[in-house]
């Protein structure tokens, strides 16, 4: 019977851990959609473009015509909720975006600072357990 050190025993217990639970230790998260953001130094506005760079559609909480969205700004190392992800006059069935599909909407902005934004993600049905995804940062000065 071979021998085994005990960092060789952690390893294959992780392994056989991974291959039960059917998590994949090895491959980072993958997000459903990627995101851009697009600055008009003019505006106030913030365009953010999302893609489904997921293998099934995806469904995006809409509020009116615009996809609920958090914005977070940026107070040290800690990120801080300035707009919360609510819809409360205006709730809309779940935009649907199919495969390489982008949807662009856009936010006002007026302070300054470094901010991201936050949007929920749903793949294959509105009913799906949801995912949140974060944009790149962006500044506003």
């Amino acid at each position: 019977m071979p021998r085994f050190s005990s960092s060789a025993k952690h390893a294959i217990l992780w392994a056989v851990f991974a291959l039960v639970t059917g998590c994949d230790l090895l491959s980072p998260k993958v997000d459903p959609i990627a995101m851009s953001i697009q600055r008009f130094e003019a505006t106030s506005y913030v365009l953010f473009t999302m893609l489904n760079v997921s293998a099934d559609p995806v469904y995006l909480p809409r509020c009116g015509e615009h996809i609920v969205r958090e914005i977070e700004i940026r107070h040290g190392s800690d990120w801080v909720n300035v707009g919360a992800a609510a819809c409360v006059d205006n709730v809309q069935p779940p935009a649907r975006l199919d495969i390489r599909a982008a949807r662009t909407d856009s936010v006002a902005i007026t302070a300054s600072g470094t901010y991201r934004l936050r949007v929920t993600v749903m793949v294959k049905s509105p009913s799906a357990a949801s995912t949140l995804v974060t944009s790149p940062t962006f500044t506003i000065q």
